[in-house]
């Protein structure tokens, strides 16, 4: 079975097309003698790969939907639901090729090469505390930033722009964000896993006071099925919530330990557009604590 996009498990190549492990399913390789001379380091870890319904063309809503699709009436379904659930769902946030057109910029974005590997940052990461992981088996996925204005990509800008536009409608609903009050946002991480079976592992975004409240993510995979994986899973005390990474997708949450989360491994080229947005007072007592930190330090 052949893959939209990824990198060759024994070389490294990026490559269209590349072929599957036919057994595990979750590595690739561009040339059967790659698969050969990757069969002795890959044999301890290649599992039979679970069988799994593919999806069909078109999700089920498992998620309830505003009934209305004005900015006001938008705001106050997100509100409610981060009251209620602690994350809000939005589905078809805009027409299909408004939302293609940003998807392409997000791949013309990948095509350059200005992708990164995504950093990790504090709190403990790992599910299990007694695994040893390197950072790759943490977090797999490759990312670039972008200010939001931004003349090679409008698009991705035009996106940018709702989100911050819903974001200060959410803040100023007289029953909206009341426990926040919402200054200024991170730059907008795009980011992609590679489809290796790279994922992250649970963790949360703000386990440290460093000011991000609200995490908003916009998902960008065309022809997701169950078997393409990359759920983010959302942890509960009694179980977790599967969020599909479907193409026009928007999932907001809190950022801080209410919202555990990771993203499952991916088998096909993931992508995602991730904006955190941050509570004014938690971020100045955060830069205060980084500059004391600062000047503190012995020479």
């Amino acid at each position: 079975m052949a893959s939209v996009s990824s990198s060759c498990g024994f070389c490294g190549a990026e490559k269209e097309n590349l072929s599957k492990c036919s057994r595990c399913k979750s590595v690739f390789y561009c040339s059967k003698e790659c698969q050969k001379s990757h069969w002795k380091a890959h044999k301890a870890n290649c599992k039979l790969a679970p069988k799994v319904p593919v999806a069909n063309e078109k999700l089920p809503i498992k998620f309830p939907q505003p009934t209305r699709r004005d900015l006001d009436s938008i705001a106050r379904f997100v509100c409610g639901s981060l009251k209620a659930k602690y994350f809000s769902v939005i589905n078809d946030v805009f027409e299909d090729e408004k939302a293609l057109k940003i998807l392409n910029e997000v791949k013309q974005l990948h095509r350059s090469g200005v992708f990164q590997d995504g950093q990790l940052s504090g709190g403990r990461t790992a599910s299990d505390i007694d695994q040893k992981f390197t950072e790759t088996k943490i977090r797999g996925d490759k990312i670039t930033w972008l200010e939001g204005n931004e003349t090679d990509a409008p698009n991705i800008v035009k996106l940018i722009e709702f989100v911050d536009t819903l974001v200060i409608c959410c803040n100023n609903l007289p029953n909206g964000i009341s426990e926040y009050r919402i200054e200024g946002r991170a730059k907008a991480m795009v980011a992609c896993y590679p489809g290796n079976g790279a994922g992250y592992t649970r963790h949360v975004d703000n386990p440290d006071g460093d000011g991000r409240c609200l995490t908003v993510i916009y998902y960008l995979n065309q022809g997701w099925g169950e078997d393409s994986g990359g759920k983010l899973r959302i942890y509960r005390e009694n179980g977790h919530v599967d969020v599909e990474p479907v193409l026009n997708r928007l999932l907001m949450f809190w950022s801080d330990g209410r919202n555990p989360h990771e993203v499952l491994p991916a088998y096909c080229t993931r992508y995602a557009i991730t904006i955190w947005y941050f509570d004014a007072e938690e971020r100045r007592r955060a830069k205060e604590l980084h500059r004391h930190l600062f000047y503190s330090v012995p020479i």
